[in-house]
């Protein structure tokens, strides 16, 4: 074969691999492509030549996001534009889905438009089943959702369903309920359905409504009339893990006072005496502040939980003991200190007294008369020396007898051979 022919063939090959490489980036140039460079423009026919190619296979309703300032949405779902990128490509390019767009549209919120925010989150609730739950945990992040008395939009979680009965213990707070479009029928079914709001009493909200309640935040008014909703729920409702926050809020001020004042567990007691070992009113009422006569805790869990089911603490006992002895009327007093002997008799007896405890009301009841006589002498009381548990009923003043169940502690106390003196007492008579 002559040179000649040989150069002829090898330029004609020259040629067409020349041709064949040309003709994808001639096709790419051309306006046979259909695209989209935002979401409120028409499906046209255009060029790759420019932009940020984005190649989409969604329905026709999506909402496309914003990704870049030079976004070109391709439609691949279009059969010709499928083949044409194909071919200019030489490979199949990588095609987001409503899924990944999403995503895309999610990590770049602050991009979107008001108009196509609202698109976006329409959408995803339409198309809720569908959707990957971790999409739908990050939509739960977002601050998409309009609310009362707030200017901007936010996160939906930890808003309050307006139309549960929740809506009692976080009535007037500002930010706190959908609004707009978000509290109609349709938008706050799917919110509820999705948990994207609260709408069950539930340890979440007893941790975030006792952090409330205890912050001196708002009208003090009003704080006490949500606590009283919040204690009926509590009354009503108790569940187990309610008792964590409660028992950490113990000696937080969070309990309202008839003055709208507050205080703690700690420090109150409600008006209920209970028949529980701990119940009784006459062993701190003096001491500690009462609750208000329409605030009662019925629950016995509930109780428990804050406290006063507990042993009333020495202290306060101590306390309630010494403003005892100086009331007044005498049938009061006697009444009352029974009921608190008994009390220290009962801690006495469980270990529940300590020594220094003891070593005080000695000190204090040394010389005064203090403990209740068992005659019909109702409100008499005898100092310690002359109170006897002996049975022998020719006792002569300035001796009486005392009621035997108080044995072990009255001993503690100094009240030692009483039998003994109570003889020697009568020898001297004789």
């Amino acid at each position: 074969m002559h040179g000649a022919q040989i150069g002829g063939m090898y330029g004609a090959q020259v040629s067409l691999m020349h041709g064949v490489i040309l003709l994808p980036l001639t096709i790419s140039l051309s306006p046979v492509f259909k695209t989209k460079a935002k979401n409120d423009d028409n499906w046209t026919f255009s060029s790759l030549a420019s932009g940020q190619h984005i190649f989409i296979s969604v329905v026709d309703d999506f909402p496309l996001p914003v990704q870049s300032t030079s976004d070109l949405y391709v439609r691949m779902k279009d059969g010709a534009t499928h083949a044409l990128v194909k071919f200019t490509k030489l490979s199949t390019p990588s095609i987001q889905t409503e899924n990944v767009l999403l995503g895309i549209a999610f990590q770049n919120w602050q991009r979107q438009s008001e108009t196509l925010r609202d698109a976006l989150v329409e959408w995803t609730f339409r198309h809720r089943f569908t959707i990957h739950s971790g999409l739908m945990e990050q939509l739960n992040e977002l601050p998409y959702v309009t609310v009362n008395g707030l200017s901007h939009r936010v996160p939906p979680k930890d808003l309050i369903d307006p139309k549960s009965a929740l809506r009692s213990i976080y009535a007037d707070e500002v930010g706190r309920f959908p609004s707009d479009s978000f509290a109609t029928h349709y938008y706050l079914s799917v919110l509820r359905e999705l948990n994207f709001v609260k709408s069950v009493f539930d340890k979440s909200v007893v941790e975030e409504r006792l952090a409330y309640f205890s912050s001196q935040e708002g009208d003090s008014e009003q704080r006490a009339h949500k606590v009283k909703e919040f204690i009926s729920f509590c009354n009503g409702s108790w569940k187990r893990e309610f008792e964590a926050p409660i028992v950490k809020a113990r000696s937080r001020a969070w309990l309202p006072l008839d003055n709208n004042s507050f205080c703690s567990p700690e420090e109150c007691r409600d008006r209920l005496d209970t028949s529980g070992a701990h119940g009784n009113s006459k062993c701190y009422d003096l001491v500690l502040k009462t609750l208000p006569s329409n605030i009662v805790i019925l629950s016995q869990e509930f109780r428990k939980a804050l406290g006063w089911l507990d042993p009333v603490p020495a202290t306060v006992v101590f306390k309630q003991f010494r403003l005892t002895l100086s009331i007044r009327d005498t049938n009061n007093r006697h009444s009352r200190l029974t009921t608190l002997i008994e009390y220290f008799s009962y801690l006495y007896s469980n270990g529940q007294l300590s020594a220094e405890t003891v070593q005080s009301l000695k000190d204090l009841t040394s010389a005064i008369s203090w403990i209740p006589i068992m005659s019909l002498s109702h409100g008499k009381l005898v100092k310690t020396i002359h109170a006897l548990f002996s049975d022998d009923a020719d006792l002569r003043s300035p001796f009486e007898r005392v009621r035997p169940k108080y044995t072990t502690f009255l001993a503690a106390i100094g009240c030692v051979s009483r039998y003994a003196i109570h003889l020697v007492s009568k020898k001297k008579r004789i």
